[in-house]
């Protein structure tokens, strides 16, 4: 499935339209995703569409805001299932492609390969002649056009010098012009004079070019992952392209992919490509429920705990104004007075015996004498602090 842009900017057409033609020329079924970022409704269906048994995913990163729309097409998702192969198509190298932490921060959550063009001699491109050039944004768009033009003055030269004045026009269906410069290579080597605001001069090579029997120039590239954020990129395969004198509908070339030196095993999609997509996925994601049950549990053992240790202050706070009277069984003997019982019964009654108070019944406590009373609590008594 073949993912990408549309197109807003003739000048900066996007890559996908061309990557399709080639891939359906060569035989392979492919279902392109048109993605308008300024439209929701666009966005929303290529969110639904790439929910799909298609386990592969190539996404042309011509986007104006890329680390936005990968979120919101859900790639970043369907990448961190380990169920699906991303890749990001990069029409600059590594350097200028993938520029901010964010979208370094996507790349490594969904694990994503990136495929650029690739060329030894970058690194001294870029020490010698990015500081010399536009700043900012531009400077890889201004370099790669100067360099364009370059090829383009060379490669016209160079036909020049092989063709005959009076040969041009010769063969319409095969001019002399184009079957001279089929399958030739020359070393691309350049000299950069900007006057007179940069005044500078660079010489340099950048490589050897070699032209199909198109011709056309060939381009070698580098697939690349990043397995965390804050770290360093890994270069894990070089794609290198190698002329061919069998032409198909668009193949003039080769391709002789190379394992890069640092890795010792195929580091590339490993899960991905031996884990099944869930059904799960086509219905929206996938999600646990064990997150939330830990939260639940969380949630009722600190809801415990604060029971707990509320019960246990507010029983400090209500003993100060708790009355204890702990007295052995043993410590203690019941009397009845018999005798009060007798007298009692002649109250109301002329010649009383006595105004006396009579206990029917007391408790001696060691030498003490007490009156014997048994409570019985009918109900439970809640007061609050003031009231005590």
């Amino acid at each position: 499935m073949l993912v990408g842009p549309k197109a807003v900017d003739i000048e900066k057409p996007p890559l996908w339209p061309s990557i399709s033609t080639i891939l359906k020329a060569s035989g392979l079924s492919v279902q392109t995703v048109e993605v308008d970022e300024s439209n929701g409704q666009s966005v929303d269906n290529a969110h639904n569409t790439l929910r799909s048994p298609v386990k592969m995913i190539a996404v042309d990163t011509s986007f104006s805001l890329l680390d936005s729309i990968l979120d919101d097409i859900g790639l970043i998702d369907l990448g961190g299932s380990n169920a699906y192969m991303v890749l990001l198509i990069c029409a600059y190298p590594l350097e200028d492609c993938i520029k901010d932490q964010t979208l370094r921060n996507s790349i490594a959550s969904g694990g994503f390969a990136v495929i650029t063009p690739y060329s030894s001699e970058w690194a001294q491109i870029r020490q010698n002649v990015y500081p010399k050039m536009m700043t900012g944004q531009q400077s890889t768009e201004s370099f790669l056009a100067t360099l364009a033009i370059y090829n383009a003055c060379y490669g016209f030269c160079l036909g020049s010098s092989l063709t005959s004045t009076g040969s041009f026009a010769s063969d319409p269906n095969n001019p002399a012009f184009v079957a001279n410069l089929r399958g030739k290579s020359f070393q691309g080597a350049f000299t950069f004079l900007f006057l007179p605001k940069r005044n500078f001069q660079f010489k340099g090579s950048f490589g050897q070019v070699n032209l199909t029997s198109w011709p056309a120039p060939l381009q070698n590239l580098a697939i690349y992952t990043l397995p965390s954020s804050g770290g360093q990129y890994s270069l894990i395969y070089t794609a290198i392209s190698i002329p061919s004198s069998s032409c198909g509908t668009f193949e003039c070339f080769d391709i002789q992919l190379q394992t890069s030196p640092n890795i010792s095993e195929d580091l590339l999609w490993q899960k991905q490509r031996s884990n099944t997509i869930p059904s799960c996925i086509y219905s929206g994601g996938c999600s646990s429920l064990a997150p939330y049950f830990s939260a639940g549990a969380a949630i009722v053992l600190v809801a415990a705990a604060a029971g707990i240790v509320y019960t246990i202050q507010r029983k400090k706070r209500l003993d100060v104004f708790r009355m204890h009277w702990r007295i052995g069984r043993q410590q203690f003997k019941v009397i009845e007075n018999k005798q009060a019982k007798g007298k009692a019964t002649g109250i109301g009654q002329e010649g009383a015996w006595s105004k006396r108070r009579q206990l029917h019944a007391y408790a001696l406590i060691g030498t003490n004498k007490a009156e014997f009373i048994v409570l019985r609590q009918m109900k439970k008594v809640r007061n609050c602090k003031t009231s005590l």
